[in-house]
């Protein structure tokens, strides 16, 4: 699974929408469509760290969950 696809999945299951992560974070809603759709393939870091906080995830962790999950 892609770290987008991961990301979707996550904020998902803890029921955070994308609005809420573009409104703590200040990434914009166009932009994490395109990452939780697949159309950025390498994410940059400082914005990976920004949604792993508000999924309450490390950067680290995140990484691992898109490697084991499919």
């Amino acid at each position: 699974m892609n770290i987008g696809a991961a990301c979707k999945r996550i904020a998902k299951e803890k029921r955070i929408s994308a609005a809420e992560i573009s409104r703590t974070t200040g990434i914009s809603q166009s932009y994490l469509s395109m990452l939780f759709n697949g159309k950025i393939d390498d994410p940059q870091v400082k914005r990976l760290y920004l949604i792993a906080h508000v999924l309450d995830m490390t950067v680290d962790e995140l990484v691992e969950y898109a490697e084991t999950h499919e």
